[in-house]
C-alpha cells in the first residue's frame, strides 16, 4: 500500500460491508485528506511496519466478506432446496392418490365389464398414463436435486471439512429427498461387488493385477435409480478391470 489514508480508506469500505452483511448498523467514518506537512514528512521517512499491518488488516476483511457472502448464497440455496422438497412430496402424495383412485376405478370397471360381456356395451375408463408420467417427472427432479447435494457434498468433503453446519444439512436434504422416492416407489441403486449390465454404467476404469477383483465395482460414482421395475438410471461406477 503506497499510502496509509489510502489503506485506511480501503479496510473502512471492507469492515463497512463486512458489518452490513452480518446485519450491523454502520456509520460511515470520515478520513480525511492528509496535511502538506504530513504528506511531506511520509513522503521522506515511510512507516513499513504500519502499512505491511493495513495490507494485511484489508486483506483478511476482504477474505471475510467474501467467504459470509458465499455462506450467504449457500444459505439461500439451502432454503430454496428445503422449499422444493416440501412441494415435491406434496405433489408427489397428491398425484399417488390420484392414481390409486384411477386404478381403483379402472379395476371396478373392468370387473363390471367381465360381468356383462355380451350382454351390454363395454364401458371403458381413463388411463392413468399422463397421471403417472406426472409423477415419473418429479421423480427426476428430486433426483436432480440429489446430483447437485452429492457434488455439493463432495465439494465440502474435499475444500470445506470443518463446516460441519452445511455438511449436516445436506445429510438432512440427501436423507429427505431419499424417503420421498422411496415411497415413491423408486430404488435406489448403490451396489457394491460385481458388476451388472442391467443396473450399472461404467464412467470409469482402474486395472488390477489381481484376478479376484477382475469386473468388482471399486467405487460409486452416482447412484442409480429404479422404478416399478424399471432402470431409470443405472449405477454409474468405476470398475477394476484386468491390467
Amino acid at each position: 500500500m503506497a499510502d496509509r489514508y489510502e489503506g485506511m480508506r480501503a479496510l473502512r469500505d471492507d469492515l463497512n460491508k463486512l458489518f452490513e452483511l452480518c446485519g450491523l448498523k454502520v456509520e460511515q467514518v470520515e478520513i480525511g485528506s492528509t496535511p502538506a506537512l504530513i504528506r511531506l514528512a511520509a513522503s521522506l521517512v515511510k512507516d513499513h511496519a504500519l502499512l505491511d499491518y493495513l495490507d494485511i488488516l484489508d486483506c483478511q476483511a476482504k477474505k471475510a466478506v467474501k467467504e459470509l457472502e458465499a455462506k450467504q448464497i449457500d444459505q439461500w440455496s439451502n432454503e430454496q432446496n428445503e422449499l422444493r422438497i416440501e412441494q415435491l412430496e406434496k405433489q408427489i402424495t397428491q398425484y399417488q392418490k390420484k392414481l390409486e383412485l384411477l386404478l381403483k376405478e379402472k379395476r371396478r370397471v373392468e370387473k363390471e365389464n367381465d360381468s356383462l360381456k355380451g350382454t351390454l356395451p363395454i364401458h371403458k375408463v381413463g388411463d392413468p398414463g399422463p397421471q403417472e408420467q406426472g409423477h415419473l417427472e418429479m421423480i427426476r427432479s428430486l433426483i436432480s436435486m440429489r446430483d447437485n447435494l452429492l457434488i455439493r457434498r463432495d465439494w465440502l468433503k474435499d475444500n470445506a471439512p470443518d463446516d460441519q453446519n452445511t455438511m449436516k444439512l445436506i445429510e438432512s436434504q440427501l436423507y429427505q429427498t431419499a424417503n420421498i422416492l422411496k415411497k415413491s416407489g423408486v430404488e435406489i441403486l448403490e451396489d457394491q461387488g460385481v458388476f451388472d449390465s442391467n443396473r450399472h454404467t461404467v464412467v470409469d476404469t482402474r486395472p488390477t493385477d489381481d484376478p479376484l477383483l477382475v469386473n468388482q465395482i471399486v467405487e460409486v460414482f452416482r447412484p442409480g435409480y429404479t422404478y416399478q421395475g424399471e432402470v431409470l438410471r443405472g449405477e454409474e461406477v468405476i470398475l477394476y478391470v484386468k491390467g
